[in-house]
Protein backbone atom coordinates (compact mmCIF):
# COMPACT_ATOMS: atom_id res chain seq x y z
CA UNK A 1 0.00 0.00 0.00
CA UNK A 2 1.39 3.22 -1.26
CA UNK A 3 1.05 6.35 1.68
CA UNK A 4 -0.69 8.60 -0.65
CA UNK A 5 -3.50 5.72 -1.25
CA UNK A 6 -3.65 5.64 2.94
CA UNK A 7 -3.82 9.41 3.36
CA UNK A 8 -6.99 9.49 0.63
CA UNK A 9 -8.58 6.75 2.55
CA UNK A 10 -7.91 7.70 6.18
CA UNK A 11 -7.70 11.18 6.20
CA UNK A 12 -5.05 11.06 9.60
CA UNK A 13 -4.23 14.27 11.29
CA UNK A 14 -0.69 15.35 10.28
CA UNK A 15 0.30 17.37 13.02
CA UNK A 16 1.56 14.87 15.26
CA UNK A 17 1.75 10.77 15.67
CA UNK A 18 2.86 8.15 18.08
CA UNK A 19 6.10 5.75 17.53
CA UNK A 20 7.22 2.63 19.27
CA UNK A 21 10.69 3.55 20.52
CA UNK A 22 13.01 1.63 22.86
CA UNK A 23 12.93 2.07 26.16
CA UNK A 24 16.18 3.31 28.25
CA UNK A 25 16.06 -0.02 30.41
CA UNK A 26 15.75 -3.33 29.88
CA UNK A 27 14.25 -6.03 31.38
CA UNK A 28 14.73 -9.05 33.70
CA UNK A 29 15.66 -11.37 30.12
CA UNK A 30 17.96 -8.50 29.17
CA UNK A 31 15.83 -7.98 25.91
CA UNK A 32 14.88 -4.75 25.00
CA UNK A 33 11.86 -2.71 25.44
CA UNK A 34 9.49 -0.74 23.79
CA UNK A 35 7.29 2.02 24.25
CA UNK A 36 5.08 4.40 22.91
CA UNK A 37 5.93 7.74 22.82
CA UNK A 38 4.62 10.77 21.63
CA UNK A 39 6.20 13.12 18.38
CA UNK A 40 4.83 16.85 18.14
CA UNK A 41 6.42 16.51 13.86
CA UNK A 42 4.49 16.54 11.24
CA UNK A 43 3.83 12.92 9.94
CA UNK A 44 4.90 12.59 6.86
CA UNK A 45 4.46 10.46 3.75
CA UNK A 46 7.89 8.64 4.42
CA UNK A 47 6.75 7.83 7.91
CA UNK A 48 3.71 6.60 7.13
CA UNK A 49 5.33 4.20 4.49
CA UNK A 50 7.76 2.98 6.59
CA UNK A 51 5.04 2.19 8.92
CA UNK A 52 3.29 0.14 6.24
CA UNK A 53 6.43 -1.81 4.96
CA UNK A 54 6.53 -2.85 8.70
CA UNK A 55 9.74 -0.89 9.24
CA UNK A 56 8.58 1.19 12.01
CA UNK A 57 5.42 0.77 14.44
CA UNK A 58 3.67 4.24 14.15
CA UNK A 59 -0.02 5.43 15.51
CA UNK A 60 -1.72 8.35 14.19
CA UNK A 61 -4.65 10.53 15.49
CA UNK A 62 -7.57 10.87 13.96
CA UNK A 63 -8.53 14.35 12.64
CA UNK A 64 -11.29 16.98 14.23
CA UNK A 65 -13.50 16.21 11.51
CA UNK A 66 -13.71 12.49 10.08
CA UNK A 67 -15.04 10.49 7.30
CA UNK A 68 -13.87 7.14 9.25
CA UNK A 69 -15.29 5.51 12.18
CA UNK A 70 -12.36 3.07 13.52
CA UNK A 71 -12.83 0.64 15.85
CA UNK A 72 -10.40 -1.50 17.83
CA UNK A 73 -11.95 -5.26 18.75
CA UNK A 74 -9.92 -7.01 21.11
CA UNK A 75 -9.82 -10.23 22.70
CA UNK A 76 -8.99 -10.08 26.21
CA UNK A 77 -9.64 -13.53 27.59
CA UNK A 78 -6.80 -14.84 25.85
CA UNK A 79 -5.09 -15.15 22.23
CA UNK A 80 -7.19 -13.72 19.54
CA UNK A 81 -5.32 -15.51 16.74
CA UNK A 82 -4.52 -19.37 17.22
CA UNK A 83 -2.79 -20.42 14.04
CA UNK A 84 -4.18 -18.00 12.25
CA UNK A 85 -7.49 -18.21 12.96
CA UNK A 86 -9.85 -16.13 14.98
CA UNK A 87 -10.43 -16.82 18.40
CA UNK A 88 -14.46 -17.53 19.25
CA UNK A 89 -14.37 -14.69 21.72
CA UNK A 90 -13.10 -12.28 18.93
CA UNK A 91 -15.32 -13.96 16.38
CA UNK A 92 -18.59 -13.41 18.48
CA UNK A 93 -17.44 -9.65 19.47
CA UNK A 94 -16.81 -8.84 15.49
CA UNK A 95 -19.83 -9.77 13.92
CA UNK A 96 -21.48 -8.23 17.41
CA UNK A 97 -20.62 -5.00 15.96
CA UNK A 98 -21.56 -5.62 12.23
CA UNK A 99 -25.25 -6.81 13.49
CA UNK A 100 -25.27 -3.10 15.36
CA UNK A 101 -23.84 -1.01 12.90
CA UNK A 102 -25.68 -3.01 10.75
CA UNK A 103 -23.28 -4.18 7.89
CA UNK A 104 -19.61 -4.62 8.22
CA UNK A 105 -16.76 -2.32 7.95
CA UNK A 106 -15.49 -1.42 4.64
CA UNK A 107 -11.84 -2.12 5.64
CA UNK A 108 -10.69 -5.22 8.20
CA UNK A 109 -7.20 -5.22 9.55
CA UNK A 110 -5.42 -8.15 11.53
CA UNK A 111 -4.12 -6.55 14.67
CA UNK A 112 -1.82 -8.40 17.33
CA UNK A 113 -4.52 -8.37 19.83
CA UNK A 114 -7.53 -8.69 17.49
CA UNK A 115 -9.17 -6.24 15.01
CA UNK A 116 -8.95 -2.78 13.43
CA UNK A 117 -12.35 -2.20 11.71
CA UNK A 118 -12.48 0.77 9.52
CA UNK A 119 -16.11 2.25 8.07
CA UNK A 120 -15.71 4.65 5.66
CA UNK A 121 -18.38 7.48 4.76
CA UNK A 122 -18.99 9.69 1.82
CA UNK A 123 -19.00 12.55 4.06
CA UNK A 124 -17.25 14.09 7.04
CA UNK A 125 -18.72 15.53 10.14
CA UNK A 126 -17.29 16.14 13.59
CA UNK A 127 -15.39 13.65 15.23
CA UNK A 128 -17.39 14.72 18.06
CA UNK A 129 -20.45 13.09 16.30
CA UNK A 130 -19.48 10.13 14.97
CA UNK A 131 -18.65 9.17 18.33
CA UNK A 132 -21.60 9.70 20.04
CA UNK A 133 -23.48 7.90 18.00
CA UNK A 134 -21.03 4.95 17.75
CA UNK A 135 -21.48 4.91 21.46
CA UNK A 136 -25.32 5.00 21.10
CA UNK A 137 -24.91 1.44 18.62
CA UNK A 138 -22.29 0.07 20.77
CA UNK A 139 -23.13 0.94 24.29
CA UNK A 140 -22.91 -2.76 25.76
CA UNK A 141 -19.66 -3.29 23.80
CA UNK A 142 -18.33 -0.71 24.67
CA UNK A 143 -19.10 -0.92 28.45
CA UNK A 144 -17.32 -3.92 28.50
CA UNK A 145 -14.72 -3.08 26.92
CA UNK A 146 -14.85 -5.56 24.42
CA UNK A 147 -14.40 -2.87 21.39
CA UNK A 148 -12.91 0.71 22.01
CA UNK A 149 -13.82 3.72 19.58
CA UNK A 150 -9.75 4.63 17.74
CA UNK A 151 -8.39 6.49 16.75
CA UNK A 152 -9.59 9.87 18.08
CA UNK A 153 -8.08 13.33 18.20
CA UNK A 154 -6.37 12.89 21.59
CA UNK A 155 -5.88 8.88 20.94
CA UNK A 156 -3.73 6.88 18.25
CA UNK A 157 -4.11 3.45 16.77
CA UNK A 158 -1.31 2.06 14.98
CA UNK A 159 -1.14 2.46 11.39
CA UNK A 160 -1.74 -0.70 9.38
CA UNK A 161 0.91 -2.79 7.62
CA UNK A 162 0.41 -3.86 4.07
CA UNK A 163 0.35 -7.37 5.02
CA UNK A 164 -2.20 -7.24 7.56
CA UNK A 165 -5.36 -6.85 5.31
CA UNK A 166 -8.23 -9.47 5.90
CA UNK A 167 -11.69 -9.57 4.02
CA UNK A 168 -14.41 -8.14 6.16
CA UNK A 169 -16.36 -11.40 6.18
CA UNK A 170 -13.99 -14.65 5.32
CA UNK A 171 -11.08 -13.16 7.13
CA UNK A 172 -9.01 -14.39 4.16
CA UNK A 173 -5.80 -12.37 3.76
CA UNK A 174 -6.12 -9.74 0.84
CA UNK A 175 -4.67 -6.69 -0.87
CA UNK A 176 -4.65 -3.44 0.59
CA UNK A 177 -7.18 -1.56 -0.76
CA UNK A 178 -6.33 1.91 -3.25
CA UNK A 179 -8.62 4.73 -2.72
CA UNK A 180 -10.57 5.11 -5.62
CA UNK A 181 -11.42 1.23 -5.10
CA UNK A 182 -13.34 1.89 -1.76
CA UNK A 183 -16.69 1.88 -1.68
CA UNK A 184 -18.05 4.84 0.43
CA UNK A 185 -20.93 4.29 2.74
CA UNK A 186 -23.57 7.09 2.54
CA UNK A 187 -23.72 8.64 6.02
CA UNK A 188 -26.94 9.01 6.54
CA UNK A 189 -27.34 5.28 6.06
CA UNK A 190 -25.99 4.77 9.56
CA UNK A 191 -26.72 7.63 11.48
CA UNK A 192 -30.33 8.45 10.15
CA UNK A 193 -32.15 10.94 11.94
CA UNK A 194 -29.30 11.94 13.91
CA UNK A 195 -27.34 13.51 11.55
CA UNK A 196 -28.16 16.79 10.12
CA UNK A 197 -25.63 18.23 7.10
CA UNK A 198 -25.40 20.19 4.28
CA UNK A 199 -25.26 17.42 1.49
CA UNK A 200 -25.98 17.49 -2.23
CA UNK A 201 -29.54 16.92 -3.62
CA UNK A 202 -29.16 14.08 -5.14
CA UNK A 203 -27.26 12.40 -1.82
CA UNK A 204 -29.98 13.31 0.20
CA UNK A 205 -32.77 11.96 -2.20
CA UNK A 206 -30.43 9.10 -2.21
CA UNK A 207 -30.58 8.18 1.77
CA UNK A 208 -33.84 9.23 2.14
CA UNK A 209 -34.63 6.33 0.53
CA UNK A 210 -32.50 4.26 2.29
CA UNK A 211 -33.58 5.12 5.47
CA UNK A 212 -37.18 4.67 4.35
CA UNK A 213 -36.61 1.31 3.68
CA UNK A 214 -34.27 0.05 6.35
CA UNK A 215 -37.03 -1.05 8.58
CA UNK A 216 -38.53 -2.81 5.13
CA UNK A 217 -35.22 -4.59 4.52
CA UNK A 218 -35.15 -5.83 8.55
CA UNK A 219 -38.35 -7.36 8.18
CA UNK A 220 -38.03 -9.45 4.50
CA UNK A 221 -34.83 -10.19 6.08
CA UNK A 222 -36.63 -12.15 8.56
CA UNK A 223 -38.19 -14.32 6.41
CA UNK A 224 -35.38 -15.62 5.27
CA UNK A 225 -33.62 -16.40 8.55
CA UNK A 226 -32.21 -18.94 8.67
CA UNK A 227 -32.10 -20.52 5.46
CA UNK A 228 -31.54 -24.33 4.85
CA UNK A 229 -29.13 -26.20 2.11
CA UNK A 230 -31.22 -25.93 -0.84
CA UNK A 231 -33.52 -22.49 -0.76
CA UNK A 232 -30.54 -20.52 -0.69
CA UNK A 233 -30.68 -19.32 -4.18
CA UNK A 234 -34.14 -17.93 -2.87
CA UNK A 235 -32.97 -15.63 -0.28
CA UNK A 236 -30.41 -14.26 -2.90
CA UNK A 237 -32.81 -13.69 -5.86
CA UNK A 238 -35.33 -11.84 -3.45
CA UNK A 239 -33.03 -10.22 -1.43
CA UNK A 240 -30.86 -9.11 -3.64
CA UNK A 241 -33.66 -7.12 -5.56
CA UNK A 242 -35.11 -5.95 -1.97
CA UNK A 243 -31.78 -4.55 -1.75
CA UNK A 244 -30.90 -3.11 -5.00
CA UNK A 245 -34.35 -1.34 -5.18
CA UNK A 246 -33.51 -0.10 -1.38
CA UNK A 247 -30.86 1.90 -2.99
CA UNK A 248 -29.05 -0.18 -0.97
CA UNK A 249 -24.77 -0.19 -2.28
CA UNK A 250 -23.12 -3.27 -3.80
CA UNK A 251 -20.90 -3.72 -1.89
CA UNK A 252 -22.62 -3.18 1.37
CA UNK A 253 -25.84 -5.68 0.12
CA UNK A 254 -23.11 -8.43 0.41
CA UNK A 255 -21.89 -7.56 3.32
CA UNK A 256 -25.46 -7.44 4.71
CA UNK A 257 -26.36 -10.54 3.49
CA UNK A 258 -23.67 -12.54 4.68
CA UNK A 259 -24.42 -10.82 8.33
CA UNK A 260 -28.25 -10.89 8.58
CA UNK A 261 -29.17 -14.44 6.50
CA UNK A 262 -25.57 -16.61 6.38
CA UNK A 263 -24.28 -16.37 9.63
CA UNK A 264 -27.88 -16.19 11.65
CA UNK A 265 -28.27 -19.90 9.55
CA UNK A 266 -26.24 -22.27 11.67
CA UNK A 267 -27.42 -25.55 9.83
CA UNK A 268 -26.61 -23.96 6.69
CA UNK A 269 -23.65 -25.57 5.14
CA UNK A 270 -23.11 -24.88 1.27
CA UNK A 271 -21.01 -23.25 -1.05
CA UNK A 272 -22.05 -19.46 0.18
CA UNK A 273 -20.10 -19.90 3.22
CA UNK A 274 -16.38 -21.26 1.79
CA UNK A 275 -16.90 -19.14 -1.83
CA UNK A 276 -18.29 -15.49 -0.37
CA UNK A 277 -17.73 -14.36 -4.29
CA UNK A 278 -20.48 -16.29 -5.14
CA UNK A 279 -22.86 -13.83 -3.20
CA UNK A 280 -21.02 -10.85 -5.07
CA UNK A 281 -21.47 -12.65 -8.28
CA UNK A 282 -25.13 -13.17 -8.03
CA UNK A 283 -25.92 -9.54 -6.37
CA UNK A 284 -23.59 -7.59 -9.05
CA UNK A 285 -25.92 -9.54 -11.67
CA UNK A 286 -29.14 -8.55 -10.34
CA UNK A 287 -27.36 -4.93 -10.22
CA UNK A 288 -27.24 -4.76 -13.31
CA UNK A 289 -29.72 -5.97 -14.73
CA UNK A 290 -33.00 -3.67 -13.98
CA UNK A 291 -35.35 -6.48 -15.37
CA UNK A 292 -34.53 -9.25 -13.12
CA UNK A 293 -37.65 -7.89 -10.92
CA UNK A 294 -39.84 -8.42 -13.46
CA UNK A 295 -38.64 -11.99 -13.61
CA UNK A 296 -39.79 -13.07 -10.58
CA UNK A 297 -43.21 -14.96 -10.12
CA UNK A 298 -44.53 -15.36 -6.25
CA UNK A 299 -45.76 -18.97 -5.97
CA UNK A 300 -48.69 -19.33 -3.46
CA UNK A 301 -47.50 -22.93 -2.59
CA UNK A 302 -48.84 -22.53 0.97
CA UNK A 303 -52.20 -21.74 -0.44
CA UNK A 304 -55.22 -24.31 -0.01
CA UNK A 305 -57.76 -24.07 -2.53
CA UNK A 306 -61.12 -22.70 -1.14
CA UNK A 307 -64.36 -24.89 -0.81
CA UNK A 308 -66.13 -22.86 -3.25
CA UNK A 309 -63.98 -22.31 -6.04
CA UNK A 310 -65.20 -24.96 -7.99
CA UNK A 311 -68.73 -23.57 -8.06
CA UNK A 312 -67.21 -19.87 -8.32
CA UNK A 313 -65.26 -20.94 -11.55
CA UNK A 314 -69.05 -22.78 -12.50
CA UNK A 315 -70.78 -19.42 -12.16
CA UNK A 316 -67.98 -17.43 -13.77
CA UNK A 317 -67.73 -19.75 -17.03
CA UNK A 318 -71.75 -19.64 -16.98
CA UNK A 319 -71.47 -15.82 -18.09
CA UNK A 320 -71.47 -15.17 -21.73
CA UNK A 321 -68.27 -17.41 -21.81
CA UNK A 322 -67.16 -16.80 -25.53
CA UNK A 323 -64.35 -19.79 -25.93
CA UNK A 324 -64.56 -22.69 -28.16
CA UNK A 325 -65.15 -26.53 -26.21
CA UNK A 326 -60.76 -26.90 -26.96
CA UNK A 327 -60.32 -23.82 -24.46
CA UNK A 328 -62.78 -24.87 -21.87
CA UNK A 329 -60.26 -26.67 -19.68
CA UNK A 330 -57.34 -24.14 -20.85
CA UNK A 331 -59.81 -21.59 -19.39
CA UNK A 332 -60.89 -23.39 -16.26
CA UNK A 333 -57.27 -23.65 -15.02
CA UNK A 334 -56.60 -20.38 -15.51
CA UNK A 335 -59.42 -19.36 -13.61
CA UNK A 336 -58.68 -21.79 -10.49
CA UNK A 337 -54.97 -19.90 -10.48
CA UNK A 338 -56.66 -16.51 -10.89
CA UNK A 339 -58.94 -16.99 -7.18
CA UNK A 340 -55.93 -18.64 -5.74
CA UNK A 341 -54.41 -15.97 -6.31
CA UNK A 342 -56.52 -13.59 -5.42
CA UNK A 343 -57.24 -15.38 -2.20
CA UNK A 344 -53.53 -15.77 -1.03
CA UNK A 345 -52.98 -11.59 -1.61
CA UNK A 346 -56.14 -11.22 0.89
CA UNK A 347 -54.09 -13.33 3.37
CA UNK A 348 -50.94 -11.20 2.61
CA UNK A 349 -52.70 -8.56 3.96
CA UNK A 350 -52.40 -9.94 6.93
CA UNK A 351 -48.77 -10.57 7.52
CA UNK A 352 -46.62 -7.83 7.89
CA UNK A 353 -43.36 -9.43 6.35
CA UNK A 354 -45.01 -10.53 3.50
CA UNK A 355 -47.38 -7.51 2.71
CA UNK A 356 -43.81 -5.41 3.09
CA UNK A 357 -41.90 -7.65 0.49
CA UNK A 358 -44.90 -6.91 -1.77
CA UNK A 359 -44.38 -3.66 -1.65
CA UNK A 360 -41.36 -3.71 -3.02
CA UNK A 361 -42.04 -6.19 -5.59
CA UNK A 362 -45.04 -4.55 -7.15
CA UNK A 363 -44.80 -0.64 -7.16
CA UNK A 364 -48.05 0.87 -5.19
CA UNK A 365 -49.07 -2.27 -3.83
CA UNK A 366 -49.54 -1.31 -0.09
CA UNK A 367 -51.63 1.21 -1.16
CA UNK A 368 -54.00 -0.69 -3.78
CA UNK A 369 -54.04 -3.39 -1.51
CA UNK A 370 -55.49 -1.06 1.01
CA UNK A 371 -57.78 0.21 -1.41
CA UNK A 372 -59.70 -3.49 -2.37
CA UNK A 373 -57.23 -3.70 -5.88
CA UNK A 374 -55.26 -6.95 -6.83
CA UNK A 375 -52.16 -6.84 -8.79
CA UNK A 376 -52.38 -8.94 -12.17
CA UNK A 377 -48.42 -8.86 -13.43
CA UNK A 378 -48.30 -9.89 -16.96
CA UNK A 379 -45.29 -12.37 -16.23
CA UNK A 380 -47.78 -13.75 -13.71
CA UNK A 381 -50.59 -14.06 -16.17
CA UNK A 382 -48.53 -15.23 -19.05
CA UNK A 383 -47.39 -18.38 -17.19
CA UNK A 384 -51.03 -19.27 -16.42
CA UNK A 385 -52.12 -18.78 -20.61
CA UNK A 386 -50.21 -17.29 -23.22
CA UNK A 387 -53.51 -16.15 -24.57
CA UNK A 388 -54.05 -14.82 -21.60
CA UNK A 389 -55.39 -11.25 -22.92
CA UNK A 390 -58.27 -12.64 -24.21
CA UNK A 391 -59.47 -14.31 -20.71
CA UNK A 392 -58.72 -11.35 -19.36
CA UNK A 393 -60.87 -8.90 -21.33
CA UNK A 394 -64.01 -11.28 -20.89
CA UNK A 395 -63.61 -11.48 -17.53
CA UNK A 396 -63.85 -7.44 -17.92
CA UNK A 397 -66.53 -7.54 -20.04
CA UNK A 398 -68.55 -9.71 -17.56
CA UNK A 399 -67.81 -7.53 -14.98
CA UNK A 400 -65.84 -10.02 -12.91
CA UNK A 401 -62.54 -8.08 -13.43
CA UNK A 402 -62.50 -3.68 -13.19
CA UNK A 403 -59.33 -1.94 -14.04
CA UNK A 404 -57.54 0.36 -11.73
CA UNK A 405 -58.32 3.90 -12.50
CA UNK A 406 -54.29 4.09 -11.69
CA UNK A 407 -51.89 4.18 -15.30
CA UNK A 408 -49.90 0.98 -15.65
CA UNK A 409 -46.49 1.40 -17.06
CA UNK A 410 -43.92 -1.23 -17.50
CA UNK A 411 -40.75 1.48 -17.71
CA UNK A 412 -41.67 2.54 -14.12
CA UNK A 413 -42.23 -1.19 -12.76
CA UNK A 414 -46.21 -0.71 -11.87
CA UNK A 415 -48.55 -3.75 -13.39
CA UNK A 416 -51.73 -3.70 -13.95
CA UNK A 417 -54.40 -3.52 -10.79
CA UNK A 418 -57.70 -5.33 -10.81
CA UNK A 419 -61.01 -4.40 -8.67
CA UNK A 420 -62.71 -7.78 -8.08
CA UNK A 421 -66.26 -8.41 -8.10
CA UNK A 422 -66.86 -11.55 -5.82
CA UNK A 423 -70.20 -10.52 -5.29
CA UNK A 424 -70.88 -11.57 -8.91
CA UNK A 425 -69.57 -15.38 -8.67
CA UNK A 426 -71.39 -16.10 -5.22
CA UNK A 427 -73.16 -19.48 -5.16
CA UNK A 428 -76.27 -18.18 -3.76
CA UNK A 429 -76.83 -15.56 -6.58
Amino acid sequence: MKSEDFINIYNPYRGKYVKKVPTTYANDFFEENLEWRLFNNPLRSSIIQLALNSLETIAYFQRTFTNILGLDIDDHHGSAWVGGIASHYLYETYFSVAERIGFFPNILIQSPRGLHGYYVFDTRIPIKMMIDIAETRLSSLLRNKRVEILPTSTKALRIPQTKSFIHPSSFISIEPPISDDIDRTPINFMFEKSLKITISKETKNKNRVLFKNLTKIENIERKYVPIMNGNSNDALLYLGIVYRESGLPLNLAVERFITMIINKSPLYDGELINKPKRIRDRFSSIYKNKKSKKSIIPRCENHQYQLFDDMRIEKLMSIDFPFQKQREKPVRRFLSDLLIWAEWHDEIKKDPVMFTYFDFLYKWYRKNRNEGLYPLPSNWLKERNSHYTTIIAWLVKIGFLVPAQYQYSANLGICKYYWINWVLIEPNN
